[in-house]
């Protein structure tokens, strides 16, 4: 998931790899997210879309679920077209790219909500994959997802569930939103710098630095020009979404997600089913990784253990809420998808390689993919496997993404003496 950002807040680096094993991974969650990407496999529809439910007013929630499991997919280091999974992941690309099509604006879905996770999934699929397969077709609804976005702005900083800025606003939507940016931001897309001034003033609006937690709705002083703006009750989903979002926005060091991160962690019976619970964890299990590495590996390895408790044995969480068992794939798969790579990278140690071995992993480094892997496979045996000029477990790594900073490592490594 991303934890790239467009605010000023420097990225959480988790400690080293023997951490991330040891306290996170271990081997029912790897056994949760293998049964349940094959369950997502069986459930897909032929058009490559996910996605039985429907809302009580009828809409149909495809291009949203169909996000999600996409998402639940590239976490775990899969890519359309190639190899496990690539032709699911073929299709489902091609359904979204169709959805930008259906509409003049480039609107994805019924909702902005589904907009929002659309325009996420397509610039994390940019994210994870090498520049020689990078989508045209994907850029260009991108482009025109995030102008959407950008002119759907409402005059208080948010976004409401059509696209345009008379509609208002809500912390549910607006988190999404500008999650959904901040993918793009990373991906190289240009974000507008108004719409992440008015979505701080937004975050400050809705939340309640006085003891934690946002509210559904923004609420303003009575000394503010702003018009009043009935507010619902602060919320367990809108305070997980609204500190992680407001921490993207570069408010991660204020009072307002310092305390909203305490309020979410004195909840009790956190870790128990409740409403929106899958919706909570998945915006909370970011929140923590933003807010620190302690609060990460406090809260991790509970959540982990809950969905390893809740899973069917068909492999899924939910077989009536489509969204539940995606978003249970995306927080199991959370370690891997961390701001770690910093770190990761010194796991790799210096090799002595000859000049022939070098043009080999040259060529290589050039396709060289996500970093998920590496983090997950660098292990001595496979570090073996390269001190014995055995490159073939390299070629796993071809059809993923591109990152500068593991070229930069192993070019270092390539160029050792």
């Amino acid at each position: 998931m991303v934890l790239a950002y467009i605010g000023s807040d420097s990225e959480v680096v988790i400690s080293n790899k023997k951490t991330l094993q040891l306290k996170y991974v271990n081997d029912k969650s790897k056994k949760a997210v293998l049964n349940g990407l094959i369950y997502l496999q069986s459930i897909q529809n032929k058009d490559g879309s996910w996605a039985l439910e429907t809302t009580t007013n009828g809409w149909r929630l495809k291009v949203g679920i169909t996000s999600l499991s996409v998402l639940a997919f590239l976490a775990n280091g899969y890519l359309p077209g190639q190899w496990e999974y690539g032709s699911e992941l073929k299709k489902a690309q091609k359904f979204l790219i169709n959805q930008s099509s259906l509409k003049e604006n480039g609107f994805m879905g019924n909702t902005m909500y589904e907009h929002g996770l659309a325009t996420m999934c397509l610039a994390e699929l940019l994210n994870k994959s090498p520049v020689k397969w990078k989508s045209e077709k994907v850029t260009d609804v991108l482009i025109k997802a995030i102008k959407l976005i950008e002119l759907s702005q409402s005059d208080k900083g948010g976004w409401r569930y059509r696209p345009a800025p008379e509609q208002g606003e809500d912390t549910s939507v607006s988190a999404m939103v500008y999650m959904s940016l901040a993918s793009a931001h990373k991906a190289g897309f240009n974000v507008n710098d108004r719409v992440s001034r008015y979505f701080k003033e937004y975050c400050l609006a809705t939340g309640n630095p006085n003891g934690g937690g946002f509210w559904y709705n923004p609420i303003y002083k009575k000394n503010t020009t702003k018009p009043p703006h009935k507010s619902t009750t602060i919320t367990l989903s809108c305070t997980a979404g609204g500190t992680y979002s407001a921490q993207l926005a570069g408010l991660g060091k204020t009072k307002l997600v310092k305390e909203s991160i305490k309020f979410m962690k004195r909840q009790p019976d956190i870790f128990n089913q409740f409403d929106y619970f899958y919706y909570f964890h998945f915006y909370a299990i970011h929140a923590m990784a933003k807010a620190g590495e302690n609060e990460f590996a406090l809260w991790y390895p509970k959540i982990r253990n809950t969905l390893t408790l809740k899973q069917n044995k068909n492999g899924s969480w939910n077989n009536k809420k489509d969204h539940v068992n995606p978003m249970a794939i995306l927080i199991l798969s959370s370690p891997y998808n961390l701001s770690i790579i910093k770190e990761s990278l010194d796991y790799l140690p210096t090799l002595k390689v000859r000049e022939k071995e070098k043009k080999n992993i040259k060529k290589l480094v050039e396709l060289l993919g996500h970093n998920s892997y590496i983090i997950r496979n660098s292990t001595e045996v496979k570090l073996k496997e390269m001190q014995n000029k055995n490159f073939k477990y390299f070629k796993k790594l071809i059809n993923e993404q591109s990152d500068p900073e593991i070229i930069y490592r192993l070019k270092k490594i390539i160029n050792a003496k």
